[in-house]
């Protein structure tokens, strides 16, 4: 026998050793992200639910209200975020594809007025310029560099968090408590309740405010399940023998029976390769028929009946989980496939958690799609 059996571009040991670890851990930190990730958007998600079923209006304190918007001057919207965007767009294979990049952004706001839903109470809000709207964008001025908007408008609803404390306006009804002091302010208001900034950015939403939290959590729960999947797959299918192997495997001395020769192409080009048969008995004394490939001078060897026996390793006595040689190895197509199945897996995974975030979510608003720029 000759000290290293393993045929001609299978991994070596410490090869396919390295390729296993780095599959399985990436998995395994892909799917103890993609866990993480859905936990906490759920448990935001009921926290915003949470939140808006509180019960009665605090007097003062944090609060999530919800209401119909009224401003001042119906035609002048109480919020407008407006964004700047440069397109690029490039050639590609099968066409063309564009981005839009955020480049500027502009937020203008005014207080306005809530009527809230339950008990019909008017709160005046006061947000400051760096409001967090949620809300959708519209086109506004096109060309290149393109402007795109997002308006809270007078007869919206919306929901709205932060800080209640006391406060003038001019919409208190008296028989809501109010009480006039002409020297608030001129022509007299009323003593009311009014919405402010606290610690926190105020959130304004024209949608429930769980619902950005729960697209979230969806796309992170179906990708829980796809990582989970495929860390099943590659520790069992893929890498299952090489793992049993590698820690129960244990080296018989196994009779050599035959041997045989076949070829596969690649790209055009043809590649040979040898393999031998054989048999040893168990602990229970069953036979245990092998097949490995191996070398080229291993297999000239059995040729020229030099080679009676030849070690293998086996786990559970099984030819599903056995090598020739004393340290398991793994053939070129099980190295290099999974892990760019891995590569796709985590590649499709940002790209569907960056499609279920809505423009208000992320840091620099960037958009892709097909075709040239409009």
């Amino acid at each position: 026998m000759i000290e290293d059996p393993t045929a001609a571009g299978v991994l070596s040991p410490g090869h396919t050793a390295l390729v296993v670890f780095v599959v399985l851990a990436t998995l395994s930190v892909a799917l103890a992200w993609a866990i993480f990730s859905w936990r906490m958007h759920v448990r935001r998600a009921a926290d915003a639910l949470a939140s808006m079923k509180r019960g009665a209006l605090p007097a003062r304190g944090a609060a999530v209200l919800h209401g119909v918007v009224e401003t001042e001057d119906p035609e002048r919207p109480a919020i407008t975020v407006t964004l700047s965007e440069q397109g690029e767009e490039h050639e590609v294979k099968d066409g063309w594809v564009h981005t839009w990049t955020e480049i500027g952004r502009e937020v203008h706001v005014e207080p306005f007025y809530l009527k809230l839903t339950k008990g019909g109470t008017i709160v005046r809000v006061e947000p400051g310029d760096d409001v967090f709207l949620v809300d959708a964008l519209e086109p506004f001025e096109g060309g290149n560099p393109r402007k795109r908007r997002a308006r809270l408008t007078s007869g919206e609803t919306a929901y709205v968090s932060g800080v209640v404390g006391p406060g003038f306006h001019a919409r208190v009804d008296a028989r809501e408590g109010g009480a006039r002091d002409a020297s608030a302010y001129r022509g007299g208001a009323a003593s009311g309740l009014v919405l402010r900034s606290g610690r926190d950015r105020m959130l304004v939403s024209t949608e429930p405010l769980d619902g950005r939290f729960t697209r979230l959590a969806k796309a992170h729960r179906a990708f829980t399940i796809v990582l989970g999947v495929a860390l099943a797959v590659a520790s069992t299918l893929a890498y299952g023998p090489a793992i049993a192997m590698l820690l129960l495997g244990k080296t018989v001395d196994a009779e050599v029976t035959g041997g045989r020769t076949w070829t596969t192409t690649s790209k055009g080009t043809k590649k040979q390769h040898f393999g031998v048969t054989a048999r040893y008995l168990d602990a229970q004394g069953r036979v245990v028929q092998l097949e490995g490939e191996v070398n080229a001078d291993v297999y000239a060897r059995w040729k020229a009946k030099m080679l009676p026996r030849q070690t293998f390793l086996v786990a559970f006595d099984s030819p599903w989980a056995s090598t020739v040689g004393d340290r398991p190895t793994i053939d070129p197509v099980t190295a290099v496939v999974p892990p760019f199945l891995v590569m796709f897996i985590l590649l499709l995974y940002g790209a569907t958690v960056r499609g279920a975030r809505e423009w208000y979510d992320q840091e620099i608003v960037k958009t892709r799609g097909q075709g040239r720029l409009s």
